[in-house]
């Protein structure tokens, strides 16, 4: 991330989706990209990095944010295999305003001040 930003200096993070490349999951990365351009611009890059050979017990649909810190924000594969991850079960258009908000977070003076203070 460190030489991405050298290249491009406006950019402060970089959102990472992982999916095994189902269709349907590959709109919802779209979808995501999109609102993601739309809401922050040239500040975040968003990238989906596709494993076609997951299986399908592997549920993966994640989402990554690197930034000041790295931080998964949704995981397809957590909410099935640990009890205490608090997600839901798969990412929905409804889950995309709450992306967003974790995301401005992220981009946030107030992240930047607690990475460089901790």
């Amino acid at each position: 991330h460190l030489e991405e930003r050298c290249f491009r200096p406006g950019l402060n993070a970089k959102l990472v989706i992982a999916v095994k490349g189902e269709r349907e999951d590959l709109k919802k990365c779209e979808m995501v990209t999109q609102r993601m351009r739309a809401e922050f611009g040239d500040d975040i890059y968003v990238e989906t990095q596709v494993f076609p050979e997951a299986s399908e017990e592997d549920y993966l649909f994640e989402v990554w944010i690197v930034a000041y810190e790295d931080e998964l924000l949704f995981s397809r594969r957590k909410h099935y295999y640990d009890q205490e991850w608090p997600g839901p079960d798969d990412f929905r258009s409804e889950d995309l305003e709450k992306l967003v908000e974790e995301v401005r977070f992220h981009l946030s003076e107030d992240a930047k001040n607690g990475f460089l203070f901790t």
